[in-house]
């Protein structure tokens, strides 16, 4: 095929020429605009994602002054009912006391050493603080003293325990070995 006869058969059919040379020019452009239309949709999407996360951040900041300071008692109160675990003595005092209030008899009464500080990254804000408790008394006695831990001062958390019936005369005797953990500073 020459240039004459591509020439002679446009003159003679010049509209499906036309057709033809627009649909290519109509399909490139669909093809290279195609690529780029799921580019937009992809940034669209991140777009929405955003504003949606900005609204919310929005909506969220209405009351942060009062939500600070609300949080700021809180933190307040939460760090009264803390144990030092340096203060031994307090601390041990606090467990005579349940004891007087309870009725029951302490026979043994340890703290064990709190766990030491990680050697890498941030210090922790708050740590247990360990004891092993025995205790004996009659069983509405014991489950007082168990009660008063539990809703004392300090935050407390039972990890073992065993009720076990006291080696003496008395029926209505028991023994109770607790292992528990106060939230303390480190």
């Amino acid at each position: 095929m020459n240039i004459s006869t591509i020439i002679a058969r446009f003159r003679q059919y010049p509209t499906l020429f036309v057709c033809g040379l627009c649909s290519i020019v109509i399909i490139l452009f669909i093809v290279a605009r195609g690529s780029g239309l799921s580019d937009a949709r992809t940034e669209l999407q991140q777009m929405e994602r955003e504003g949606a996360r900005i609204d919310e951040n929005i909506k969220n900041a209405l009351d942060l002054e009062r939500h600070l300071a609300d949080l700021g008692e809180l933190t307040e109160e939460v760090s009264v009912r803390l144990v030092n675990p340096a203060e031994l003595a307090r601390n041990l005092q606090y467990f005579y006391r349940l004891e007087s209030e309870s009725g029951v008899s302490i026979t043994d009464l340890t703290q064990r050493g709190t766990p030491s500080p990680p050697t890498e990254g941030e210090a922790p804000e708050y740590v247990p603080v360990r004891y092993d408790i025995a205790v004996e008394g009659n069983y509405p006695n014991v489950l007082e003293f168990i009660y008063r831990v539990e809703s004392g001062r300090h935050f407390a958390r039972f990890t073992q325990m065993e009720i076990v019936r006291a080696q003496r005369p008395d029926s209505s005797a028991v023994r109770l070995a607790i292992n528990l953990e106060l939230l303390g500073r480190p």
